[in-house]
């Protein structure tokens, strides 16, 4: 065998482990995305507990959490602010969840759980009132997506 065939062949095998090592990267990259994703999953569930623990555990946040639906206005001071604030936590959620969808670090039917959610909890009064003062804190495209159901 000649040099230049010694050479050739070398090429081959360099080739072969260059696909090789591109099909394990992208094997790694998957195993770690899937990985990311029931980490995210299991985040998002535990946001959800932490912000609903306490409206189940305490009757009077219950009741008012309650009276945030359509009675947000009859409210005094005190109470709307909580009810803004607790909101606001939620509001909070919801922007990471849609960065989160962003990245696709969200599956399609944790993306429609999350848009049923704002569809529905998003008729809120308080919602619309923690809505309308933390608004212009969020980026653009949040902003123009929760138009869709908060405005």
């Amino acid at each position: 065998m000649t040099l230049e065939q010694y050479a050739q062949i070398g090429e081959i095998v360099a080739a072969i482990a260059v696909i090789a090592s591109l099909i394990y990267v992208a094997r790694e990259l998957r195993q770690n995305t899937n990985q990311t994703r029931i980490a995210v999953a299991s985040t998002q569930v535990d946001i959800t507990k932490h912000m609903v623990s306490p409206i189940i555990a305490d009757r009077k946040l219950a009741e008012l959490w309650v009276k945030g639906d359509s009675e947000f206005d009859s409210l005094d001071a005190v109470d709307q602010q909580r009810l803004i604030f607790l909101e606001w936590q939620a509001l909070n959620a919801w922007n990471n969840s849609f960065r989160l969808r962003k990245k696709n670090l969200l599956s399609d039917q944790e993306w429609r759980n999350q848009l049923w959610i704002w569809r529905n909890i998003g008729q809120r009064q308080a919602v619309r009132e923690s809505w309308r003062i933390f608004r212009e804190s969020y980026e653009t495209s949040f902003q123009d997506l929760m138009s869709e159901y908060l405005d």
